[in-house]
């Protein structure tokens, strides 16, 4: 293989490891935002749907989930210090520290 073609299939890899980096730091940004605790009171008790929404390795503490929809959601490895799931649907969910996975 030419040098030249080396170096394309690495560029190639770097632009491809630099948008997966971007799109999970769009990810965390969106989940920041959506479990915001200031901005939980203007939802007005509109329901958020995240079911089958891998929060895996995400830091959800002091987050308010409280009323969403988190069916098959997976919170394996997220830390979820003082976060309000008050009243949040959570059938088939995978917890922190538990086995199970979402199915």
């Amino acid at each position: 293989m030419s040098d030249q073609a080396t170096l394309a299939e690495w560029r190639e890899e770097r632009a491809l490891a630099r948008a997966k980096r971007l799109e999970r730091e769009f990810q965390q940004s969106i989940t920041r935002f959506l479990i915001d605790p200031e901005r939980a009171s203007r939802r007005n008790g509109r329901r958020v749907d995240l079911s089958r929404k891998a929060f895996r390795g995400e830091d959800l503490s002091d987050g308010n989930l409280a009323g969403f929809v988190l069916h098959h959601a997976d919170f394996r490895d997220a830390t979820m210090d003082r976060a309000d799931l008050t009243g949040a649907i959570l059938d088939g969910a995978a917890m922190p520290g538990g086995s199970g996975a979402p199915t």
